[in-house]
């Protein structure tokens, strides 16, 4: 197997972002959904990020449509191996039946770059290439753009045995920043890199991976009007920070046993404001045959401790936090020709091991199937729930500009009920709908802090704009549809939507979570040499609070701002020379529109990055 496509394969499967991820196999398509009324009413203003592949004819898709240039990574490889040939215990239920007859996969995720200060970017599906391809086991990628941006790659994966290998993957994005209007420095970067050794035995599969990342941000954000102060220059000062985070991880996979497969993640993290974190979690699964249906037991333990230097304008010492959770997930698995159903639970035991406070929780966890028209049409609903562990490292991949003074505790999702159509229009055109309503105990919200007044507290967080973390529970009902198309050889066209209604108990509005988003993606060769990616992505209106100053005869109080929606419109030409080095030319945020993610943080307005990729052999 080529290396170098197989590291585009495993990033793919990898890659994670906070608002979609659909995780799929060969046995099913999974669309999202939204109604008709609202996917019209979208249109274009939408983007994706899918990659497309034939899973069960991957290999041969390998050695005779894909081309060479397909290096397009955006997002620190997180290598898996190990993990990319497991059979997963816990399959879901409404694609088993189709395991024999599916011909076509559709993995569908949205890629978001390194930096919050860049709009949301996909990294467009591969186009398959008729003629029979030179593959390579290293690349190298290096790009430049305005705003002194710098964009670095390198992967290689070295054989060292028959059935070992050894993959390093490098990565590095920058800004030297010069948004208009900013009066604090806004340059950023984000540096990571990951090792991983795999082996493999007849009937076992075992990973071995490890890493680092380094993220540089600044609190650039100013609130309007400025905070008054006697010392103005205290705003300009002090306002940078950065985070280290070194982990080390493990899989191990066994066919035809009891034992089915385990990870293990340890995780570390500082900050350059004293701030700690140590993170560490495994999943291990077993299988047990029973009257031709299987029972799967799903195990979760994890240990979460972490510890800030101070508290938001206080001296007074931070915030400690620890909690670990033992959780078990059996199911019974039933399959039929067109219905399947997998019933089970999730019982978990949470350890606050700061208050020394112990809860047990239960959630449901149900899936049910039934095919209508085989493959065309498939009806499927299910009823689940769980525990997640908010960290101190989660939060900040969600917001860089939280100030390290957080408060952390886990979200319960009491319930979420789920129900859905999916299935093709025709072979080529794949669809899903779905509509589903869930409870979320303790919900993490950003918000903005209160700046400041007084010089007694000179932190840059304190004096400019920061985020707080406030939870709260959310009730929210989601509407959600895609469709997909692999047109032709030359052209694949997708389009994602989803509008949410959410609800929040005690305030005043859910803070900074989008009433709509939408994606769509084209992909498009031109010739043998020319390829086109274009992209359109929408976010809808969010809302945050901003605090007013009291006055001798107004108490201090909060006032809501809302946040207006932006589109982005991204377009990447690639032209291949050789077989090992091609050219690319970026155009990203091309409406030009100097938009907010978080209030008063604006992004960068229109951006160009011109490039070169070289893949080549070690020998």
């Amino acid at each position: 197997m080529n290396k170098l496509i197989y590291a585009h394969k495993t990033q793919s499967k990898m890659l994670r972002t906070p608002n979609i991820h659909m995780k799929t196999t060969a046995r099913k398509f999974p669309w999202s959904f939204i109604s008709g009324k609202l996917l019209l009413s979208l249109g274009v203003l939408c983007m994706t990020s899918w990659s497309m592949h034939a899973q069960e004819e991957e290999e041969k898709e390998q050695k005779e449509n894909l081309g060479t240039e397909v290096v397009n990574i955006v997002q620190s490889y997180k290598p898996s191996i190990s993990k990319s040939n497991k059979v997963g215990a816990r399959p879901d239920v409404s694609d088993i039946q189709d395991a024999e007859r599916k011909t076509v996969n559709y993995s569908i995720y949205s890629v978001p770059v390194a930096s919050t200060f860049q709009p949301e970017k996909g990294a467009a599906a591969n186009l398959k290439r008729a003629r029979k391809p030179k593959f390579f086991d290293s690349y190298a990628r290096l790009g430049f753009g305005n705003y002194t941006r710098a964009h670095a790659e390198f992967f290689t994966n070295l054989e060292i045995g028959q059935n070992d290998d050894f993959s390093v993957f490098l990565q590095h994005n920058s800004s030297q920043g010069g948004i208009k209007g900013v009066e604090i420095d806004d340059k950023y970067y984000r540096t990571n890199l990951d090792l991983e050794y795999t082996t493999k035995g007849q009937n076992w599969d075992l990973g071995v991976r490890g890493g680092v990342e380094h993220q540089l941000y600044n609190w650039y954000g100013m609130p309007t009007p400025k905070p008054v102060l006697s010392n103005p220059e205290s705003l300009f000062k002090g306002n940078n920070q950065s985070y280290l985070s070194p982990y080390l991880g493990a899989s191990f996979f066994v066919k035809n046993s009891f034992f089915r497969q385990a990870d293990i993640d340890f995780r570390l993290l500082t900050d350059s404001h004293s701030s700690s974190e140590i993170w560490l979690h495994t999943n291990p699964e077993f299988i047990i045959p029973f009257e031709g249906m299987n029972i799967l037991i799903g195990t979760d333990i994890a240990y979460l401790d972490g510890s800030f230097n101070k508290q938001y304008a206080s001296n007074s010492k931070g915030n400690s936090y620890g909690f670990f959770h033992a959780g078990i997930n059996p199911s019974l698995t039933f399959v039929d020709n067109n219905a399947s159903f997998s019933i089970g639970a999730k019982g978990y035991v949470l350890n606050n091991t700061s208050d020394s406070e112990t809860k047990f929780k239960i959630y449901p966890d149900i899936h049910a199937s039934y095919k209508i028209v085989d493959e065309f049409m498939t009806l499927y609903a299910s009823a689940t729930g769980g525990l997640e562990h908010n960290s101190f490292y989660s939060l900040k991949e969600g917001n860089p500009f939280v100030s390290p003074t957080l408060f952390i505790k886990p979200t319960s999702t009491t319930y979420k009920a789920t129900a859905g159509l999916k299935g093709k229009f025709t072979n080529i055109i794949g669809y899903m709908f779905q509509v589903s309503y869930g409870n979320e105990n303790d919900k993490a919200l950003y918000a903005l802090n209160d700046y400041e007044l007084s010089n007694t507290y000179d932190k840059g967080y304190e004096k400019v704009h920061s985020f707080n973390v406030l939870y709260d529970n959310v009730r929210t009902l989601t509407l959600e549809g895609e469709f997909i198309g692999d047109i032709s050889d030359e052209l694949q066209l997708g389009i994602h939507a989803a509008y949410h209604d959410h609800s929040a108990k005690r305030e005043a509005e859910a803070w900074n979570l989008p009433d709509l988003e939408a994606r769509f993606f084209a992909n498009y060769k031109i010739t043998d040499k020319i390829y086109t990616r274009g992209s359109i992505f929408f976010v809808g209106e969010r809302k945050d609070r901003v605090f007013k100053p009291g006055t001798i005869t107004q108490p201090a109080t909060y006032e809501t701002v809302k946040l207006k929606s932006y589109t982005d419109i991204n377009l990447e030409v690639s032209y291949q020379l050789t077989p090992q080095l091609s050219f690319f030319a970026k155009g990203e945020n091309l409406i030009a529109g100097k938009y907010q993610k978080w209030y008063a943080y604006p992004m960068q307005d229109i951006q160009f990055m011109l490039g070169a990729t070289y893949q080549f052999d070690w020998k």
